[in-house]
């Protein structure tokens, strides 16, 4: 369970329509932040950013704008086309030729093979008889 900093009304708080966004102002000095979509979505919290203080927003959905419409433009291609269009809309894409700098996709491709990067047990030197520590002598 969550515990409240403040219950807020709705209409005490700060609506700005360029973020979509209401705030309230917080005692650490920044401001309690819950967009329109999370209200819209039934949320009634709104944290602070800065700390870890919430306020419980205290609304009626009815009473909250609308939310903005998205752009017509994506809402008019969004799902119209079948797999297939798509498909063929994206080959028609690929195969217009290019002002691009970039070879284009008839010429062959060129590989370069890099060698591997030897082991750590190749690269380490054999061991040295002479720099083993002496053998202690046995014991009397």
């Amino acid at each position: 369970m969550t515990t409240y900093y403040e219950e807020v009304e709705i209409e005490d708080m700060t609506f700005d329509e360029s973020t979509q966004q209401y705030t309230y102002p917080c005692p650490c000095g920044d401001q309690f932040q819950v967009s329109l979509e999370e209200l819209h979505d039934g949320e009634d919290e709104a944290p602070c950013p800065s700390c870890t203080l919430v306020i419980k927003v205290i609304y009626e959905e009815e009473d909250l704008p609308p939310l903005p419409m998205e752009d017509e433009e994506d809402d008019e291609d969004y799902g119209e086309d079948s797999i297939e269009e798509t498909a063929a809309k994206v080959n028609m894409q690929s195969s217009a030729p290019s002002s691009s700098t970039a070879p284009s996709s008839s010429a062959p491709l060129s590989t370069t093979t890099l060698p591997l990067a030897p082991s750590p047990a190749q690269t380490a030197p054999p061991p040295n008889p002479a720099a083993s520590p002496p053998s202690l002598p046995p014991p009397l």
